[in-house]
């Protein structure tokens, strides 16, 4: 649900950001949390360098869809500068902590490319993998214990774009 009409499928049936015009497009589905360990993998291809007007927030798990009031996990890749790297942060409330970062500069490329793989299981203990080839060669970039302790039972998953003009058609997603 959401701004669907904003993404459609390309020919090898990834998911395209195609929006009219610059501005931000946001969908979601329902997600259920459904195992002991709750694993989450994407393929991101922004074919730009990311920047804080042209970026990709990745939900893995929010209580509403509201973006103003939800609380929840996400991931966030895009800021200004030449570091960039994804970002996972738990918003609770007004409060929102960063609770683990990839490796600087890892996404600061043109295109920036990423596979990643979050794994949590029931005592709040994350993993966090990537391949920045887009491949599933993962190397575990991040362990830690999330102090937060958001409950993802019944939630939502949604992925929201930011971008300008010339980046309203550069984001495709997939695996997700």
């Amino acid at each position: 649900k959401g701004d669907t009409s904003h993404f459609n499928l390309t020919v090898d049936h990834q998911l395209m950001l195609n929006a009219n015009a610059a501005g931000t497009s946001f969908i979601f589905r329902p997600f259920e949390y459904q195992s002991v360990d709750q694993v989450w993998t994407i393929f991101l291809r922004m074919n730009f360098s990311p920047s804080s007007t042209n970026k990709f927030r990745w939900w893995l798990a929010m209580d509403q869809t509201d973006l103003q009031l939800a609380n929840g996990y996400y991931l966030d890749i895009g800021e200004n500068g030449n570091e960039d790297n994804w970002k996972l942060f738990a918003k609770s409330g007004n409060k929102i902590n960063l609770i683990a970062e990839g490796i600087k500069s890892s996404l600061s490329t043109d295109p920036a490319v990423c596979r990643l793989k979050l794994i949590r299981d029931s005592n709040f203990n994350w993993i966090i993998e990537s391949d920045y080839s887009g491949n599933e060669n993962f190397i575990q970039e991040g362990q830690f214990i999330d102090t937060v302790k958001i409950d993802i039972r019944q939630s939502f998953m949604g992925l929201h774009c930011t971008y300008t003009e010339t980046r309203k058609d550069k984001f495709i997603l997939d695996d997700i």
